[in-house]
């Protein structure tokens, strides 16, 4: 903050914070007690290095240099996690990915992380004793809980049925289940427990270079020369 402008302003609009281009949430605690402050950013001032903010809780107008809020230009989606899920394999037992209609594939992998102990299905991955296939079940374990989110859709209510879903069994005997209801064309809202999670995932993030899909063809692929 560079300085304070107007306390009560009765005339928002003429520093641009009636109809402001960014709203700012902060919650916090402070011992017990917890505190939230919603800060407004409205029009350049006239020294165009500034810009003019607004505390609503107190109704305070200030100045701030624009370097400092630089990050109000950017698309929200670039401070996310940016993947579906934020699991640790050594808490899991077993990834299920089932995609339905949209592509040929329903598979198992069982993870037993401590014991570097991995399977696909009935197919006991280390007892292939082949590094490459060991490689290959890894990238596709990967593409799954490594799986990139896309965009963000605040204001959807998502209904449908799921056309993807993936599982994750934990050691703890919990589950965390994600589902993809679709959007649009090639689209998805994905649902983390049976709530929205604001976000969306296209298609490309399965099929794309280096995604489930194209992890799993080379793995079965390396399956069927192996045997």
């Amino acid at each position: 903050m560079a300085s304070f402008v107007e306390e009560n302003p009765e005339d928002l609009s003429q520093y641009g914070l009636d109809q402001p281009h960014t709203k700012l949430t902060l919650r916090g605690t402070y011992g017990s007690i917890d505190m939230s402050e919603e800060i407004w950013f409205g029009n350049d001032c006239e020294d165009a290095i500034y810009e003019y903010g607004y505390f609503a809780n107190s109704k305070q107008v200030f100045t701030i240099t624009k370097a400092d809020v630089i990050f109000t230009q950017d698309n929200v989606i670039s401070y996310l996690y940016p993947y579906c899920t934020n699991l640790n394999i050594e808490d899991l037992t077993a990834v299920e990915i089932d995609m339905g209609d949209v592509y040929d594939m329903h598979e198992t992998l069982y993870v037993d992380y401590e014991n570097s102990q991995y399977a696909l299905g009935d197919i006991d991955i280390d007892a292939l004793d082949d590094t490459n296939i060991s490689d290959l079940f890894q990238n596709y374990y990967r593409s799954i809980s490594n799986l990139r989110i896309t965009d963000t859709d605040f204001d959807a209510k998502p209904e449908g049925d799921a056309a993807i879903t993936i599982r994750f069994d934990l050691k703890n005997g919990g589950t965390e289940l994600l589902e993809f209801i679709p959007q649009a064309e090639n689209n998805f809202w994905l649902m983390r427990n049976g709530t929205y999670t604001n976000i969306t995932v296209r298609l490309n993030r399965f099929t794309g270079t280096g995604c489930a899909t194209k992890c799993y063809e080379e793995l079965i692929y390396a399956l069927k020369a192996y045997q």
